[in-house]
């Protein structure tokens, strides 16, 4: 939240990778020990996140003012 507030874009495009990396790494080696149930489970948790987190990622990019150009009147 901090690199929306702060306008930091290198702090959202780490959190980002960071959080891909999590998410394939999930889907790669974690997936392959799970039973049938469970992935089903896992992958359902996984896309409500991901939906919670773009909702929240439109939400936040909203919010946040755009850097404005002053205009000044002579």
């Amino acid at each position: 939240m901090i690199a929306f507030t702060k306008r930091f874009r290198f702090l959202r495009f780490i959190g980002i990778s960071i959080f891909s990396i999590a998410l394939i790494k999930i889907l790669l080696f974690d997936f392959e020990v799970l039973t049938n149930t469970s992935k089903v489970i896992v992958s359902f948790f996984l896309g409500a996140i991901l939906i919670l987190i773009s909702i929240n990622y439109s939400k936040f990019k909203r919010k946040v003012p755009l850097k404005s150009s002053k205009i000044h009147k002579s």
